[in-house]
């Protein structure tokens, strides 16, 4: 997969957000590299969410939405392990639909900075 180059600053619009997908690889943005424990993630079942940063921040938080079903916002603060390393045990929540997408941001606490993701999800 080419590196993806695409991260938001703040006010931008999601309209023309290219999210990156995470599953089998992890995503590489210029400040980050995103990854996931699983290459699809199964509702209620646990996902490891890894990012890590060029540099340390703060805090960092997980935002998503459901493309193609409005399930409300997930939000998982993301636990920093050591300088520039963030973990986040990620439980999505049950849909009426077989498969769908969340997609939404990693954002740093000033959301200054947001990487672009996009997680498939399957029963």
């Amino acid at each position: 997969m080419p590196e993806l180059v695409v991260f938001l600053t703040k006010g931008e619009k999601e309209e023309t957000t290219k999210f990156c997908e995470l599953g089998i690889e992890s995503c590489h943005f210029p400040l980050a590299t995103v990854s996931l424990s699983v290459p699809i993630i199964k509702p209620l079942e646990e996902a490891e969410l890894k990012v890590v940063l060029a540099s340390s921040a703060p805090e960092l938080m997980l935002e998503l939405h459901g493309r193609e079903m409005d399930m409300g916002v997930y939000r998982l603060k993301l636990q920093k392990q050591k300088a520039g390393q963030y973990t986040g045990t990620m439980f999505l929540p049950v849909c009426t639909q077989k498969e769908m997408s969340w997609e939404g941001h990693i954002v740093e606490e000033s959301e200054d900075v947001r990487f672009p993701i996009s997680i498939r999800m399957s029963r």
